[in-house]
């Protein structure tokens, strides 16, 4: 969980470097575990979509976004 907070804190911070990947949706990886962060980003509001474990196909999330 302390690098889930890390990286959050990270996203929340500099939100800009991690890629986008789809639409909006950007990732960022978390050190040392194998889990993305997928976010979107608002003016004023970071929100996370997804935490997924990078063996998991993304795909299968909704496309709502």
């Amino acid at each position: 969980m302390s690098a889930v907070d890390d990286a959050l804190g990270q996203i929340s911070q500099t939100p800009f470097i991690y890629p986008v990947l789809y639409k909006r949706v950007r990732r960022a990886l978390l050190f040392r575990f194998p889990y993305s962060i997928f976010f979107v980003m608002n003016p004023k509001v970071v929100t996370v979509v997804a935490v997924l474990h990078q063996a998991r196909d993304p795909r299968r999330w909704p496309r709502s976004m």
